[in-house]
């Protein structure tokens, strides 16, 4: 399971292409949900940590299968992406069956 997460945020981040092209002309990232499930994404300025924050986050945006959601820099308290010019962002992907199940220490 911890693979299927990391390859999806991986496949996230390389179709963004270059961030800086984010900073410089949009507000948002759209994150598509190709999957046959719903997917719960999180977006954060953490590296190079690549784990989970300990705390859950209050924005968890749920994605249906088939459908696409945008995450906005506000979610990340960014305005304009303006960090990505010299920073990366963090795009978590997980199962919303797993959210669901699950505390969030455990995930």
């Amino acid at each position: 399971m911890r693979i299927l997460i990391i390859l999806l945020g991986v496949t996230i981040l390389l179709s963004c292409g270059a961030c800086e092209k984010f900073a410089d002309s949009a507000s948002s990232i759209r994150v598509y949900n190709k999957s046959s499930q719903s997917i719960t994404a999180y977006a954060n300025y953490i590296l190079p940590d690549t784990s989970l924050s300990s705390q859950k986050p209050e924005k968890l945006i749920i994605i249906t299968a088939g459908k696409f959601k945008d995450i906005y820099d506000h979610y990340v308290g960014d305005e304009d992406f303006k960090r990505l010019e010299n920073e990366r962002i963090t795009i978590f992907v997980l199962s919303t069956d797993t959210i669901n199940k699950y505390p969030w220490d455990t995930i």
